[in-house]
């Protein structure tokens, strides 16, 4: 009795537990989605039944986020077939409803929607909680087979993503809630200007009490500044927004109790007041920032600047015969953790950095910023470069404690470079330097990582260098070339586009693939000159092959990320287009995952300016990334270009069969074009005719050749197609 006892007590907490994490998505009862019904709809087609259903079972309830074919929004959950899914992680099949005895008596089997076969794949959370599940259904009783069941769940997984990334969206809530944890300021404002909500920090700051700041206007506390922006202005801003988004914060001048006026930072977003459509407002002292933002540049030994104390220590270290050891310490991804959530929000997760680090290792000789998002850590002795790496494992471990702010859990990661006293320098200034070559080193290969220095890693640097100076003196001496690779109509085989693809004809070691240097161009100051380059000779060579009166085609050009991140992005493709007379459709910008993983808002709205003039966006390499599927719902996309890893084994793998239809699937669905990369048999070519894919690109067609090479490819399909047509003439008449 007692160990049923026990057992029913652990079934009680993980339900809870359970319902605490779907609550925590904030998702069930909310209106459908786009990007939810299109995986649904993918699913329907994928597996060939007439329903399908993306659900999340609620403690009595179950809620339909999605449903295709069936227009129904909930049931109880005492009737739901999902709530047997969340049993388990893996994919649950009902042949045939009407002889299952856990069914056949249902009211979803009996009666609408006539259910006779279901199987349902559970969203899974990062956490290992099961939210409910994404499912199909049909009225007919049927098998299911094992690559079908694979195709589910990794659409659930598909699902399961875009749910966590939904909850990544700043919200209201979570912005209340960290205000709340953090101790800032926060007040929200109803559509009638008049304060709604307040919390305690806000109280203190003011010196009002709650009572009395409730009901008053924001702006008997907050200057509307030089424009006018008063509490309706910015309700009107921020009336329409499709999420909780937070603006980038501004300063006013807030009013206290006793007459005082203080200079605030404020960031805005969007409320859902009970008087309509509202928001909620968070501040912060901006002397009190200054003044945080000063103690934590300085070192904690002294009141000097860190950079004094920093040389000053490790010189004496050195002076020393000890071996004292520097570690450079960057948080990863703190730019994208500002733009996704404020910079006061990263100002706030390196101030738990420097308490966290303060508090873990006590015995440093100094623990300071270094840079922006850098921390400099010095510890007076090492027994050689095993210690060294012990205490970098140590920092690094002290990173994945998760930062809880409230509502919202951030995760973390450090990038660590680190160089010895004796062994990697013999001064302060060495040693800064040879560290700061080892934390640069980690960061080129994706961050999360430790790096002693070693001489290699400056030979390198000096080699990025010379290569820097190569690709100056290629650019300035015409050593680039365009090469261009068909893409072709998969129905008739005409060329209707080409993608444009650089060549570096080098002086010594001859024509240079695009593998060979184009990191180095990524990676350094030669991305911008040589990306305008790529785009000016495209739309040349396009006017050179309208001059030969050519067929019209478009040419596809790769966007380098500092391209897209540029604000010239726009006027320089406007002035190309009027320059070279050309039609805004005949020029494609391809962009990447790395890109699309940017988030950043100046490039975004470039391309979306560009699409609406006529400018077609490609996303390339369809399929491989994590950004994939976000990508639809934020890059004003035209084309999809599915990755030519899909490609080669699509007859042989069923998977990449079944991901490809798929994704074809999904690409029409949403009125894109889909071009597949990596054709190279008729066998592939008349497969993917048959999943839908209307264009291709590959070896079977053309390899990439010349623009004097295309220009005779082209004139021999006119040719051919002037020919066709006039025996098609000659027969008719």
């Amino acid at each position: 009795m007692l160990e049923f006892s026990e057992r029913n007590n652990l079934q009680v907490s993980a339900e809870r537990d359970r319902l605490a994490e779907l609550k925590d998505y904030a998702i069930a009862g909310t209106e459908p989605e786009l990007r939810f019904d299109a995986i649904a709809r993918t699913a329907a087609s994928l597996l060939k039944v007439p329903m399908a259903f993306l659900t999340l079972i609620e403690e009595d309830r179950q809620w339909f986020k999605s449903a295709i074919g069936c227009d129904i929004a909930e049931t109880p959950r005492s009737v739901s077939f999902c709530t047997h899914t969340i049993m388990s992680n893996e994919v649950m099949v009902v042949s045939d409803a009407a002889v299952d005895p856990r069914f056949a008596n249902n009211p979803m089997v009996v009666g609408g929607p006539n259910a006779r076969f279901y199987a349902g794949a559970p969203l899974i959370t990062e956490n290992g909680f099961r939210l409910g599940a994404l499912c199909v259904v049909d009225t007919v009783a049927r098998e299911f087979t094992s690559e079908q069941r694979g195709a589910l769940k990794d659409l659930a997984a598909l699902a399961m993503s875009q749910i966590a990334a939904r909850r990544s969206e700043f919200s209201t809530v979570a912005l209340a809630g960290l205000a709340q944890s953090l101790g800032q300021p926060l007040i929200a404002v109803g559509q009638n200007g008049l304060i709604e909500f307040v919390n305690r920090p806000a109280s203190e700051f003011f010196g009002h009490t709650l009572a009395e700041l409730k009901g008053m206007r924001m702006d008997e506390l907050i200057s509307a500044g030089r424009l006018g922006m008063d509490s309706e202005a910015l309700i009107a801003i921020f009336e329409n927004a499709q999420t909780g988004t937070v603006s980038r914060p501004f300063q006013r001048i807030a009013c206290k109790s006793d007459g005082a006026e203080i200079p605030v930072e404020i960031s805005v977003s969007r409320w859902d007041a009970a008087s309509g459509r509202g928001i909620a407002v968070v501040l912060r002292d901006v002397a009190a920032m200054a003044a945080s933002e000063l103690s934590n540049l300085r070192s904690v030994s002294a009141g000097e600047e860190k950079d004094v104390v920093l040389t000053t220590v490790l010189d004496k270290l050195v002076a020393s015969s000890k071996m004292p050891v520097l570690y450079l310490v960057a948080l990863d991804g703190l730019e994208e953790l500002c733009e996704n959530f404020g910079k006061h929000i990263g100002h706030m997760v390196l101030q738990s950095v420097a308490v966290r680090l303060r508090r873990s290792f006590p015995t440093a000789s100094i623990i300071a910023r270094a840079k922006s998002d850098d921390f400099a850590v010095v510890f007076s002795d090492v027994d050689g470069a095993d210690s060294g790496h012990l205490i970098a494992e140590q920092l690094s471990r002290s990173f994945e404690e998760e930062f809880d702010l409230g509502v919202r859990v951030l995760q973390a990661t450090a990038s660590i470079g680190f160089a010895i006293g004796s062994l990697h320098g013999e001064s302060a200034p060495d040693l800064i330097a040879n560290a700061a070559f080892a934390l640069q080193a980690v960061r080129r290969a994706g961050g999360h990582g430790i790096l002693v220095y070693d001489e290699m890693l400056r030979r390198r640097s000096i080699e990025r260098h010379q290569v820097q100076l190569e690709l100056t003196r290629a650019l300035k001496n015409d050593e680039f070339r365009l090469f261009y690779q068909p893409q072709v109509s998969l129905n008739d085989g005409r060329i209707h586009g080409v993608e444009a693809l650089i060549r570096w004809q080098h002086p010594t070691r001859g024509l240079l693939q695009p593998q060979d240097f184009l990191l180095d161009v990524e990676d350094g100051r030669m991305s911008l000159p040589i990306g305008w380059w790529t785009l000016e000779a495209a739309c040349a060579q396009l006017a050179a092959w309208r001059a030969e009166d050519m067929p019209e085609i478009r040419v596809g050009v790769n966007l380098f990320a500092a391209q897209f991140r540029s604000d010239r992005l726009v006027p320089f493709i406007v002035d190309l287009l009027a320059r070279y007379d050309l039609e805004p459709h005949l020029l494609e910008l391809e962009v990447t995952e790395t890109i699309a993983l940017l988030n950043d808002q100046q490039g975004l709205k470039s391309l979306t300016m560009l699409r609406d003039m006529g400018v077609l966006i490609a996303f390339d390499d369809f399929g491989t990334g994590y950004a994939s599927l976000s990508s639809l719902q934020q890059f004003p996309l035209t084309t999809l270009k599915l990755d030519r890893g899909f490609i080669r084994n699509i007859l042989t793998n069923p998977n990449d069969a079944v991901i490809t239809r798929a994704m074809i699937a999904m690409s029409n669905d949403l009125h894109l074009s889909t071009v597949a990369e990596g054709i190279e048999t008729p066998e592939q070519e008349a497969f993917l005719r048959v999943l839908g894919c209307k264009s291709g690109q590959g070896y079977l067609y053309s390899r990439p050749i010349s623009g004097g090479e295309m220009s005779d490819l082209l004139a021999r399909e006119a040719t051919e197609l002037h020919s066709r047509n006039t025996r098609v003439y000659v027969a008719v008449t």
